[in-house]
């Protein structure tokens, strides 16, 4: 631990996995001040901690004798020689954030952890994604650190609810069209529809298998391979449902043909949000629209607790989202390298990439001319 004093606070640097124990209560009510989220709050965090061992927790906090004024959570690992840096939660969390209660905690709080990275073996690389867009930590931190910049991030589209409260006021008249059509053909074809809204802790881990069976095969669907067989995302995915279904902050959403569970939908009750954080289908009941099911079904379970002011989508905008979403919110990630080597290299391989992919459109385009002459007879 080093202690120091910019300012009015003392700035503490803790690394290791021991980091949020030790100011755990302190970091729980620094965080409900400042309204951070829920994948970027104690219990996701350690949980992430334990699943992801090959990373090493480093935290740097504000604090007076009272309590902390400001938190930046990081994680190093190693890449070959270069040290990564990254947010703590990476890759998992939706929300990052660099907790701080003021502007003058802002501030301290950028100082000191560019200090604390300045000290990170090199050479290094910083990446710290989802951070919101025009944070004053993040703003002074592109300041402080050498050749650091943010870039845009992955936006989170959201409904924000108004007075009114009954799920037709918010899908458009295709989308209630549409579900009618989706449950109509499933009964139709033999398959009586039922849909729970489970919060109970014990009987969201006795559906994890189940829901376990549906992303898989939808993950395979998509892209080959599931992020479930990744040791360490895989664990974090078991682990994180039960954990903040056991504080009451999960709903899982589960939509069955019979007794099959063909969709669901995993909600994390954040607050005064409820997010949606995790959705697959079986893609065998494609034809009936169950994941469309299981996401109405969710809002509408958002919108018949008054807790709730909103419903968010979270990462990444995509089309399904948007059916509905009535805003986006952006995001950005803070990048920084330790050398200006590494900046050049950085900037060769940007380049490399964008060369690659017009080359693979360049040869796209020319199969698509060489199909159409084909077939019209030419050569």
């Amino acid at each position: 631990m080093a202690a120091s004093r910019p300012s009015e606070f003392a700035t503490i640097s803790l690394k290791g996995s021991a980091v949020l124990d030790e100011f755990g209560p302190r970091l729980d009510e620094l965080f409900s001040a400042c309204d951070v989220p829920i994948t970027a709050r104690r219990p996701w965090l350690e949980t992430w901690i334990g699943c992801y061992s090959d990373r090493t927790p480093l935290a740097v906090l504000l604090s007076d004798r009272e309590r902390l004024h400001g938190a930046a959570l990081l994680a190093l690992g190693r890449r070959g020689l270069v040290t990564e840096i990254t947010g703590l939660g990476h890759y998992m969390s939706d929300f990052a954030r660099f907790a701080a209660r003021n502007d003058a905690a802002a501030g301290a709080l950028a100082a000191a952890t560019a200090q604390a990275v300045d000290r990170v073996r090199r050479p290094w690389d910083l990446r710290v994604e989802q951070l919101p867009e025009g944070d004053p930590v993040v703003a002074a931190l592109a300041r402080h650190l050498h050749r650091a910049r943010t870039v845009p991030g992955e936006g989170g589209p959201r409904l924000v609810f108004g007075a009114e409260r009954a799920l037709g006021s918010y899908l458009s008249g295709s989308a209630r069209q549409n579900r009618r059509t989706a449950l109509n053909r499933a009964r139709t074809d033999g398959f009586p529809v039922s849909t729970q809204c489970i919060r109970d802790p014990s009987s969201i881990r006795l559906a994890l298998p189940e829901m376990e069976r549906v992303r898989r095969l939808r993950d395979v669907q998509l892209r080959g391979r599931s992020m479930l067989d990744h040791p360490q995302a895989g664990r974090f995915w078991r682990s994180i449902i039960p954990t903040l279904a056991a504080s009451g902050e999960v709903e899982v959403v589960a939509v069955r043909f019979s007794d099959r569970l063909v969709a669901y939908v995993v909600g994390l009750l954040d607050r005064d949000s409820y997010r949606m954080w995790d959705t697959r289908f079986d893609p065998e009941f494609s034809r009936y629209s169950p994941g469309r099911l299981a996401e109405i079904a969710s809002l509408e379970s958002a919108l018949s607790d008054d807790r709730f002011t909103q419903y968010d989508w979270m990462r990444g905008v995509e089309p399904y989202k948007l059916q509905t979403a009535r805003e986006v919110v952006p995001s950005e990630t803070l990048v920084a390298l330790s050398s200006r080597a590494q900046a050049t290299l950085a900037d060769l391989r940007h380049s490399a990439g964008r060369f690659a992919h017009r080359h693979r459109v360049l040869n796209r385009a020319r199969a698509a001319v060489r199909r159409r002459r084909s077939s019209r007879g030419g050569v």
